[in-house]
């Protein structure tokens, strides 16, 4: 009975062992080497030699094949079970295989690239993470640089557009001649330039519209007084002359040439009120300015020292000769009179880009400070019997030639006096 067990026994290692080399075939087909065997092969009865793990595979029917290294050398291990007639495992097989040296670096070149894939799929969803990170810091700090540079260039351009807001609000309240002091060099400098340029503008035709009304109110006054004095003179006149007619006494003969004086003087005030009244529109004409102010200064020579300096070949001025006399005539005597008998008097004429200008300075006592911004205003006047009628006339002769009259006066230094005429058109290129 044992003799026939042992029989079984055989038969079934047998099997198992041919099993082996099958599979130990099979896998000789997988391997590229041509010379293939195995180095040993080796059966045990179950569960000897075998961990829990490997015993579970084994008795489930499962072969196992592993790649050791065994003397510096790439071994494969092949664990195949032996079952018996009715297919229950009763032991295993093991068979050795070395690899050749070839198959052992192709191996260990495949192994090497498996690693290096892994660790590219082990840093794959890091690097992700990284990328997702630099991105996200890249796109904020893009948008906080656009946030900062819309906020700056919103306060670059806020600021302008307030003070052109506001400039506006104030000239429309009546405010002429108000500035913007920013300055830029942009299209808002630009536009600020022009918006002041306007209020000054705006201004001096405020100024001008208002000398205008006042002239006329002035005019007005100045027609009626003429009027009313004249009216007054004819009888006073007539009367006075029969006072003067038969002998009088040395006192009477005095009163009666103090009232001829006085009445003198309220005929040529008369004359100065109804003429500054009915000033005519001027006649243009091309004059030679500087004919026109030597004629006056001539006139004057005897009485003060004069110093001229005429610009040679003057540009022709579009002007009436007559009321230009009269502006001269009275600038000069201002002049002489201001400077005394000691004192001098200097003129000097030059065109200076579109106007051709008359300068006359006194080194007499000057204008007080409290009447210079009223000292071309009707019945202003420095003097004792002055009419205040004289300046006025000149800035309103001046003004009708659509010229300008300025002046700088120090007190104690002098006075000067500036005219300013536009040149004829083409006058220039005709000297």
């Amino acid at each position: 009975m044992l003799q026939k067990y042992e029989t079984d026994v055989l038969q079934k290692v047998q099997t198992a062992v041919s099993t082996l080399k099958t599979q130990t075939l099979q896998l000789q087909k997988n391997l590229p080497s041509e010379k293939f065997g195995l180095d040993s092969l080796k059966v045990f009865p179950l569960k000897e030699h075998l961990t829990e793990q490997e015993l579970e595979k084994i008795t489930a029917g499962e072969s196992i094949t592993t790649l050791v290294d065994s003397k510096n050398r790439k071994l494969i291990r092949a664990i195949s079970p032996i079952s018996d007639a009715e297919g229950v495992v009763i032991g295993y097989g093991v068979g050795e295989y070395f690899l050749p040296e070839d198959i052992v670096e192709r191996i260990e070149n495949v192994s090497g690239m498996y690693q290096i894939l892994r660790q590219v799929q082990l840093l794959r969803n890091p690097l992700k993470t990284v990328l997702w990170i630099l991105f996200g810091v890249g796109t904020t700090l893009i948008v906080v640089i656009a946030i900062v540079a819309a906020r700056t260039m919103s306060r670059s351009i806020e600021k302008p557009i307030q003070e052109l807001v506001g400039g506006t609000s104030k000239i429309a309240s009546g405010e002429f001649g108000y500035e913007i002091g920013i300055k830029r060099r942009d299209e808002f400098g630009i536009l600020i330039n022009g918006f002041n340029s306007m209020s000054r503008e705006l201004k001096s035709q405020k100024k001008s519209l208002e000398d205008a009304v006042k002239l006329a109110a002035w005019q007005g006054v100045a027609r009626r007084i003429a009027h009313e004095i004249k009216n007054s003179l004819t009888p006073i006149g007539l009367s006075l002359h029969r006072l003067a007619s038969g002998k009088k006494s040395e006192k009477d003969r005095k009163c009666i040439a103090t009232i001829k004086d006085e009445l003198n003087s309220l005929t040529t005030l008369a004359s100065s009120f109804s003429e500054f009244a009915k000033l005519p529109s001027p006649v243009l004409k091309e004059v030679n300015l500087n004919e026109v102010l030597k004629s006056v200064v001539n006139f004057y020579r005897n009485s003060i020292k004069i110093i001229t300096n005429y610009q040679k070949n003057p540009p022709l001025v579009l002007a009436d000769a007559e009321q230009m006399r009269r502006v001269f005539t009275n600038l000069v005597k201002n002049g002489v009179e201001a400077a005394g008998g000691g004192g001098e008097l200097r003129i000097r004429t030059e065109s200076e880009g579109e106007y051709f200008n008359v300068e006359i300075a006194d080194n007499g006592d000057g204008i007080p400070e409290d009447m210079e911004e009223k000292i071309f205003e009707p019945y202003v006047t420095t003097k004792k019997k002055g009419s205040g009628l004289g300046l006025a006339i000149v800035k309103k002769i001046v003004t009708d030639h659509n010229g300008k009259i300025t002046f700088d006066s120090k007190t104690g230094a002098g006075t000067m006096v500036t005219v300013e005429l536009p040149i004829k058109v083409g006058s220039k290129d005709e000297k």
